[in-house]
């Protein structure tokens, strides 16, 4: 009889964002770190957001005054999509990516993926599902 370990791996949606992801070195590093943290990756794409995509995914932005800056930048060119399977993967994926706002992230840790890659509160390299099931809305992926 084989023993499984008692866990369960937890799937999320992480993106590498168009500014970072037209830049190969970048694309490279994120992945290294994703396998360096133990993810195993279920599935990967090179594709370019739609729009009625980026509009439903930060719906509860919507009304704020980044809302409309943030699902154009989403939209402007092509992305890196994964989902990531790991125990713990949506906190895990958070911590690997580090405060929302860039700034905040150079400062207080400047080796997470925004604090090493992001560029503003918007533009900030990276961006993961808050929510397990939350990738099931894109069929593109």
């Amino acid at each position: 009889m084989k023993y499984f370990p008692p866990f369960t791996l937890e799937l999320t949606l992480a993106l590498i964002k168009p500014h970072a992801a037209k830049v190969p070195y970048v694309v490279k590093a994120i992945e290294r770190k994703i396998i360096k943290n133990k993810f195993y990756i279920v599935k990967r794409s090179h594709c370019v957001m739609h729009l009625d995509h980026a509009s439903r995914m930060y719906e509860e932005h919507k009304g704020k005054s980044f809302y409309k800056r943030l699902v154009e930048m989403m939209t402007s060119g092509p992305i890196e999509a994964f989902i990531l399977a790991r125990e713990d993967g949506i906190r895990t994926w958070r911590g690997l990516m580090g405060p929302t706002r860039a700034l905040d992230a150079q400062y207080t840790q400047p080796t997470s993926l925004r604090g090493l890659y992001g560029l503003s509160n918007t533009r900030n390299a990276t961006h993961g599902s808050g929510r397990p099931s939350y990738f099931i809305y894109n069929d593109s992926i």
